[in-house]
């Protein structure tokens, strides 16, 4: 151990020598050249740049190492030269005078797509704009690194980036698509993508984040602009949409309108879950209560009819130089029929296939209020505040013929969540940084659910149920930490206090019966983490969290304390080329749903019964993760793969038991989980060819284990997704066109029957893109979707096209068509699987349509 000390003591002193480089540039008759540029690269990243004095002398220090220096002068031809630098060097560089030759032109290389400077990319808007984009979704999905997914969310190394910027102001938070699928794509001049984002903050030690900076051209500011469209067609296509803005160096005003009856809902499910939990980045543990996911969330593709209204404001204002207000609210009411025949597989029996019809009517209603104080107190201090309230109500009524059973269920889902948080950040001096935050959330989840039957329920003498459960959570928690700085060394120190309250109340009105539970959390966590930066490339993060917690469940207690390591190293070659390993040691808790000790009814065919799940013990996880990133600006390509592979010690599992016509289950805890998972993202745009290439492959493969009748079973599942896409950018011609492929391919295995599925389905696509002039804008594009569940096989080919005219500068004809070669209902097939069934799905989707209508700007 004494060794191991000298040896980090040695290393962390180790200093790396500065070598001056002395050039001088001359032309062909030997005198000295005076102003002559000179760029220096390294890694194609540009690390410093001059020019000449009169003496044709410039001089600059640099570590040991190559590089790569770029002269250049106005009428001479520019010279790159490749060095070594290994201690002090002097070099003189002849230019030759230019000579214009005006009979032949070469263009070798198309324009950069992207610029790299420090931490930002800036993507050069001119080079893939071709006329054909309509909304900046459509220039997005061009940008190499970059992604946009059908919901309009925008994605950075696989991961949703925080924000979408309008000229450095928020726009609806982290909701993409309230720009992507909105902001017209002429408005847009340049897009930032900002990797160390830290909002309205003026501290240069900040949290950071990543963000997509949208520039827009001057002639959109400072004026209230928008536009209103409304279109009808055949099968009740319908659809009113505005938009109204006001961009300024002030802030933002931004109102958006919808009604629609063709299955487009602006709030996705990453939405949907951030206004359900609240954010609190700085805490590592969780047991907020597992809740449904609304349906229409759902791929519209899923849904046989779906009309939905919206409406979104959003404000961001100034308030003198140093303080800055956000408001934004959301509304969204959907209503839906879904109808579907489902085949069900008992993975627990051999031989066990159950089928039944499913024809369900539902109602969603949403608010979300989000309002953000910021305020830089001075140059070393920022505060902020934000408050969020979420109330949402859900009606389902479904109707399930089993063919040997009529089964009518009604449920409501009512639920609200209050969250705030406040933080604050100063930076004590030029070494120490301190960070402060208060997060408290408050919510309350209220399910009533009927189900009547015309046989016995649950092998009970019964063919009515009602339920009424209630759960309610309030939390807070209390981070601090210190952050110091010496040399090449930095010190952390991270204190949180945690504190949790769950309760749950569960009422069974047809007996009577009541059963109310009780969690209490306090939880007290200490972290020390030492960062040290050994030379330019490598840096080593060592740390120690002790967490200690206390656990009241009904009236039982327990306390303990747990010790788990920190270990990250990165190997950074440049800014944007570097590959960073990290070992995770973290630990979870048991929620109160999952300590049910009472009867619950899931659904018409599943109850959960008392759980056998020790409150006491934590689950603990250990993971390690390997992610490489290289930005190269050169051959305009972004490489990002990442592989992780985490251990869970235990697991809660389900113990399913099969009765005619329903199963009880019951929580307890299983043997070790594992999970592999591998993200390979490569995007590539030629420098000689008028093409892009965009290619994502993943790979997960979880093994888990389930129980039936108290029989061990091992579960594994993978599931395989690849997507390869080709996009062209001819320049001054009036076609385009993308074309591509993705396919998945998931296998489900179960050792106590030897169940064995696999699930393939794949899609190929091409849409051809056109203009003409400044007149029309088109697209058709063309889609197959094969699906094959095991059990059956299904194949659509979707055609969809859309396009623009022009009556005048603010008027303009649109056509949008859906499914053209079936304007009536057609199917869809999904599996799913739970611990207790294998289904298969057979949707029955929207009909197409072919809508027209009109577009007014203004």
């Amino acid at each position: 151990m004494k060794n191991l000390f000298v040896l980090f003591f040695l290393i962390s002193n180790f200093v790396f020598s500065q070598n001056t480089l002395e050039l001088k540039v001359v032309d062909q008759n030997n005198s000295p050249l005076f102003r002559a540029i000179v760029i220096i690269e390294q890694n194609n990243i540009q690390i410093g740049f001059g020019s000449t004095n009169q003496g044709g002398v410039f001089s600059t220090k640099l570590a040991a190492g190559d590089y790569n220096l770029k002269i250049n002068k106005l009428g001479f031809v520019s010279q790159v030269k490749t060095i070594n630098i290994i201690n002090t060097t002097t070099l003189t560089v002849e230019l030759f005078n230019e000579t214009n030759n005006l009979e032949t032109v070469v263009i070798k290389y198309r324009p950069k797509i992207m610029k790299v400077k420090q931490d930002t990319i800036s993507y050069n808007l001119k080079t893939v704009i071709d006329g054909t984009e309509r909304k900046v979704e459509d220039v997005i999905k061009k940008l190499p690194g970059l992604n946009v997914d059908e919901n309009g969310k925008v994605s950075f190394k696989g991961q949703n980036i925080d924000n979408v910027l309008i000229d450095g102001n928020e726009f609806f938070g982290n909701k993409h698509q309230m720009a992507t699928k909105n902001i017209d794509a002429t408005m847009i001049e340049g897009i930032d993508l900002l990797t160390n984002y830290q909002g309205f903050s003026k501290l240069a030690m900040g949290a950071k984040g990543i963000a997509l900076n949208l520039k827009l051209k001057e002639k959109y500011k400072q004026q209230i602009i928008g536009d209103i469209e409304s279109s009808y067609g055949i099968n009740d296509a319908a659809r009113i949409h505005n938009n109204l803005y006001k961009f300024s160096k002030k802030g933002n005003l931004a109102i958006i309108s919808d009604y629609n009856s063709i299955g487009k809902t602006p709030i996705t499910v990453e939405d949907y879950r951030e206004m359900r939990i609240p954010n609190d980045a700085e805490n590592e543990q969780s047991n907020t209560e597992t809740f449904e996911l609304p349906s229409f969330l759902a791929p519209s593709s899923f849904i046989k009819f779906k009309k939905n209204k919206f409406l979104g404001v959003n404000f961001t204002s100034l308030i003198g130089e140093k303080s800055k207000i956000s408001f934004s609210n959301l509304f969204n009411s959907t209503s839906m029929i879904e109808e579907s025949t489902k085949t069900q597989t008992n993975i627990g029996q051999t031989n066990s296939l159950t089928l039944f019809e499913s024809n369900k009517k539902s109602n969603y209603t949403l608010n979300s209020t989000d309002f953000k104080w910021e305020f830089n107190k001075s140059k070393n201090t920022f505060i902020s505040y934000r408050l969020n309230f979420t109330p949402n109500r859900d009606e389902a009524n479904d109707s399930i013929n089993n063919f040997t059973n009529q089964i009518a269920t009604r449920g409501t889902n009512q639920n609200f969540i209050l969250s705030q948080v406040f933080k604050a950040n100063s930076i004590i001096s030029d070494k120490i940084n301190y960070k402060f935050q208060f997060n408290q959330s408050l919510e309350n989840n209220q399910k009533r659910s009927h189900i009547d039957s015309e046989s016995a329920l649950f092998g009970l003498n019964v063919e009515k149920v009602n339920q009424f459960l209630n759960f309610k959570n309030n939390n807070f928690s209390v981070f601090n930490e210190l952050n110091y700085k010496k040399g090449e060394n930095n010190f952390i120190t991270k204190l949180l206090l945690l504190h949790k309250n769950s309760s749950s109340t569960n009422l069974v009105i047809t007996d009577g019966s009541e059963n109310d539970l009780f969690r209490k959390q306090n939880t007290l966590q200490a972290q020390f983490q030492w960062q040290h930066q050994w030379n330019k490339k490598w840096r080593t993060t060592l740390g120690l969290k002790n967490t200690n917690t206390f656990i009241l469940y009904d009236e039982n207690k327990t306390s303990y304390a747990i010790l788990e390591p920190v270990v990250i190293i990165n190997y950074a070659i440049s800014q944007f080329h570097k590959i960073s390993l990290s070992g995770d040691f973290s630990h979870d808790f048991t929620s109160l749903f999952q300590l049910q000790n009472d009867v619950l009814i899931d659904d018409f065919q599943n109850i959960k019964t008392a759980s056998t799940v020790d409150f006491s013990n934590p689950i603990q996880k250990k993971s390690v993760n390997i992610d490489y990133l290289n930005i190269n600006s050169k051959n305009q390509s972004i490489l990002f793969s990442k592989i992780s592979y985490s251990i869970f010690d235990k697991s809660v599992a389900q113990n399913t038991i099969y009765n005619v016509g329903y199963v009880n289950s019951n929580f307890l805890f299983s043997p070790k989980t594992t999970q592999f998972q591998w993200l390979n993202l490569y995007d590539l745009r030629f420098n000689t060819l008028p093409f892009s290439i965009k290619n994502t492959i993943v790979y997960l493969n979880t093994q888990s284990f389930s129980y039936f009748n108290s029989n061990q079973n091992q579960t594994i599942n993978q599931n395989v997704s690849v997507k390869q896409q080709c996009v062209t950018n001819f320049k001054n011609s009036i076609f385009q066109f993308d074309i591509g492929y993705s396919l998945n391919n998931m296998n489900t295995s179960q050792s106590f029957t030897n169940f064995n599925n696999t699930t393939n389905s794949y899609q190929i696509f091409f849409t051809l893109k056109g203009r003409y002039k400044e007149k029309v804008k088109w697209d058709i594009g063309w889609m197959l979707n094969d699906q094959n569940s095991g059990y059956n096989q299904n194949r659509i080919h979707f055609l969809n096209c859309n396009g623009e005219l022009y009556l005048t500068k603010k008027m303009r004809i649109i056509v949008n068509g859906y499914n053209l070669l079936d304007l009536n209902n057609n199917i869809f097939i999904t599996t799913t699987n739970d611990p207790s069934f294998f289904t298969e799905s057979i949707n029955q989707i929207m009909p197409g349509y072919i809508m027209s209508g009109l577009n007014f700007s203004f």
